[in-house]
């Protein structure tokens, strides 16, 4: 059974059992119908956090395919509006995490990841 997302590039799988139980749910590519792995971290932003244009709009810069950057600037209109419509919901982002107790910052520096993703 799968269920719509607000973001049309994604579903949401629910894997039922054989006595009608959920098992699973999977988060699903729409245009691909592959599953995100459960070890790929993802990353999700709102419309109400106060950092999420701007974060948009760098991505869309960033991204070398025209559509996928007139997709992402498609979704900051629908961001704009929001903020227009509902300055009273705006806030800094959660800090708050779960389940991340205890983990430590990996990866490359962001510049370092930059360089890196334009020469892939």
């Amino acid at each position: 059974m799968l269920f719509k997302t607000q973001d049309a590039k994604y579903h949401i799988k629910v894997l039922i059992d054989a006595d009608g139980e959920i098992a699973n749910t999977v988060l699903t590519n729409a245009t691909t119908c592959i599953d995100i792995p459960e070890d790929e971290p993802i990353f999700i932003l709102r419309a109400k956090d106060l950092n999420a244009v701007s974060a948009l709009e760098h991505y869309a810069r960033e991204c070398k395919d025209p559509n996928q950057a007139s997709a992402i600037r498609k979704r900051l209109t629908e961001f704009y509006l929001f903020i227009r419509t509902f300055p009273e919901r705006m806030k800094e982002p959660d800090t708050a995490s779960n389940n991340c107790e205890g983990w430590e910052l990996i990866g490359l520096p962001s510049e370092e990841v930059s360089d890196k993703n334009k020469s892939t």
